[in-house]
């Protein structure tokens, strides 16, 4: 049986979890027979690929418009041959790129153009990498939400998107060795930076009638003006600021968390939400990313509105007075088993082979 030849084709790469999972997808696929390239069009340097893979760099310098873009790709796919998919990600005018170079070259019916989401179409058109018209280049798009699928599916036509499910390498969570003792404690786990509105988190706390503690795991730009606030508030003893770290779910001072919170004005998937719950830790979250579909209240989390501080304050008392139930952790774990790496990439390789 011939092999299944797929260009993996990204813009840029990075560190984040993006890169996370798309080296998880490459290994899983290698492993299961398929033929890989990575195709990055403007390469900064960055050893970003941990995945034993070919790996295909196009350029080091930017380029002025979307158009140089598909003539690299497309003197690329001359001169290397067409693969049987493309998946392009995650911006969403790389399925244009994708599919114009293959129509120059005369192959756009013979390969199979995919565009996998990492984050709502909302916020790939506010920052310009791609709206529905480029979107709609693609022959199937991957949503990591079934609202996102439903949306776009709703603007392209029915049957166009799919979710998949973002994976979770559970071997980096670790065992809570003993329950929290009588303080309640909550726990935050991602970038200090003003999207993620950690500020409405430290106004809540400070608000809060019962005597809940705070630990503060990661950094950035906005950690020196937090520090300032919760000490402004007077809440600078209860938290505990532990900084970055590589495997925070393996960390005792994480696990043993009662609730993790997450605050952010926006996020792609928050991907944080499901690591938590499968730690067996129950969430608190504003409705952003997975938070809908995946918060079930009173069973594995809450939710709260945008910046609404005052709602955050009146979940955690009532958390504390035992009027809301603190979900069961068991529960929590069981909440996220899809997303659980074997099933989740098994699902992905499936849903691949479907778009053949």
């Amino acid at each position: 049986m011939r092999e299944t030849k797929v260009d993996i084709l990204v813009p840029y790469s990075g560190q984040g979890g993006v890169e996370i999972v798309i080296n998880q997808v490459i290994r899983y696929l290698k492993q299961n027979g398929f033929q890989i390239r990575v195709v990055e069009l403007v390469w900064d340097g960055n050893p970003w690929l941990d995945a034993d893979v070919d790996f295909y760099p196009l350029r080091r310098d930017k380029v002025e418009n979307i158009e140089q873009f598909t003539d690299m790709y497309g003197v690329f796919l001359k001169e290397r041959g067409i693969p049987d998919l493309v998946l392009a990600t995650p911006w969403p005018f790389l399925a244009y790129v994708a599919k114009k170079a293959l129509t120059i070259l005369g192959n756009d019916h013979a390969c199979r153009v995919i565009s996998w989401l990492h984050a709502p179409m909302q916020i790939y058109e506010k920052y310009g990498v791609g709206g529905y018209e480029r979107l709609a280049f693609a022959d199937r798009v991957f949503c990591l939400t079934h609202a996102e699928e439903n949306r776009v599916n709703h603007r392209l036509g029915e049957g166009k998107a799919v979710m998949v499910y973002n994976p979770i390498d559970t071997s980096q969570i670790g065992v809570l060795e003993a329950e929290n003792g009588n303080e309640p404690k909550l726990v935050y786990v991602g970038r200090l930076s003003e999207e993620k509105r950690v500020d409405t988190l430290i106004r809540a706390l400070a608000m809060a009638k019962s005597d809940w503690n705070l630990t503060i795991v990661g950094d950035g730009e906005s950690r020196e003006k937090l520090q300032k606030l919760a000490e402004s508030l007077g809440v600078e003893t209860k938290i505990e600021w532990m900084g970055w770290r590589e495997h925070p779910w393996a960390e005792e001072q994480v696990l043993s968390a009662d609730f993790m919170v997450l605050p952010s004005e926006y996020e792609g998937f928050a991907l944080v939400l499901v690591e938590a719950l499968a730690a067996g830790i129950p969430v608190i979250s504003t409705p952003v990313g997975v938070a809908p579909e995946l918060i079930r209240p009173g069973e594995n989390g809450y939710l709260f509105e945008i910046g609404q501080e005052m709602q955050l304050q009146q979940i955690l008392d009532c958390i504390a007075d035992s009027v809301l139930p603190k979900p069961d952790r068991e529960i929590c774990k069981n909440s996220v088993a899809s997303y659980e790496m074997s099933h989740a990439l098994f699902d992905f390789q499936q849903k691949l082979l479907d778009t053949l």
